[in-house]
């Protein structure tokens, strides 16, 4: 309900003079950055629902092992009513729960990107999202940005003034031994005191923020438990919150390479994905996309 939809795929007139997609999503007014950035002021009811929404969203994609990594206020589309929905999942990853990989760590536009991120550390999980929607979540109640930091490293330490100087218990589960370093030489910061940095803010919105910026991961508030604290009550309908009850098919999710499949490979796949909206599309499809698609289905095993 809270993640953008796509209604339809614009179906070309045939195969031999397909060289562009066009994508039909549901239509939306504006943007959360648009808005903030606006004379048109947010009030606190605005916030909560918003926030509500966009929780909704990341419960149902962390329940498939699915992070966004770009969790920003660009990426969440509003309407006039308020509605809200998660969109741009081009840096989107699966996790495969039972074969962790390496992932990289420049993701997420960096004011709110995670600590484990800014460190370098490549194993990272949805809490990473969880940071993002703290931060977001925090410039919608104030209308500035949390973290604006000029680079990585100036990031780093406007993290760590708010969240205090990680602990060596801390420092010493990150994986980079650089970003160890790096943190062990910045000053005894402090955890900050929220309800100073989050001014007019009622008591349960600064608990809310306080336990999504926490340093450690671990120690993170997940989608659940978020959607859980007393700040979002008035808006909680736990009936509309989803989480999906099937598995994901990795090779769905992460086809092979370009490279492997080649430009036609590509061409076939994105067909195939057209014919899912027109079921009279593969009837004109030709023998070599038939044969394109498989060699990508052999590639895919």
């Amino acid at each position: 309900e809270n993640i953008l939809a796509v209604l339809d795929m614009d179906e070309p007139a045939d195969y031999a003079t397909f060289n562009d997609v066009y994508i039909v999503t549901e239509l939306m007014d504006t943007d959360l950055n648009k808005l903030l950035r606006s004379k048109h002021p947010l009030l606190e009811a605005q916030c909560k629902y918003f926030g509500y929404q966009l929780l909704r969203a990341l419960l149902y994609i962390h329940s498939v092992n699915i992070i966004h990594r770009d969790i920003k206020p660009a990426n969440v589309l509003v309407n006039e009513n308020c509605d809200v929905k998660l969109c741009d999942f081009g840096l989107a990853r699966y996790i495969d729960p039972e074969n962790a990989s390496a992932m990289t760590e420049y993701v997420v536009t960096r004011w709110y990107r995670a600590p484990e991120l800014l460190l370098a550390d490549d194993d990272y999980t949805s809490a990473i999202d969880m940071w993002s929607f703290g931060c977001l979540l925090a410039e919608s109640m104030t209308r500035k940005p949390l973290f604006p930091g000029k680079d990585v490293k100036h990031q780093v330490e406007l993290t760590c003034r708010v969240t205090g100087k990680p602990t060596e218990q801390e420092i010493g589960a990150i994986s980079n031994r650089q970003a160890r370093d790096f943190l062990r030489k910045l000053p005894a910061y402090p955890r900050t005191d929220f309800a100073k940095l989050l001014p007019g803010v009622d008591a349960a919105g600064v608990d809310l923020i306080e336990k999504l910026l926490v340093f450690d991961p671990r120690q993170r508030l997940t989608a659940a438990a978020a959607l859980a604290h007393p700040y979002l009550a008035e808006y909680r309908d736990e009936e509309s919150e989803r989480v999906a009850n099937h598995t994901l098919d990795l090779n769905e999710l992460e086809p092979p390479s370009e490279k492997k499949l080649g430009k036609e490979g590509i061409r076939a796949l994105m067909w195939a994905e057209i014919c899912r909206f027109h079921a009279g599309a593969p009837a004109r499809q030709p023998p070599a996309a038939t044969a394109a698609l498989k060699a990508a289905a052999a590639i895919k095993k």
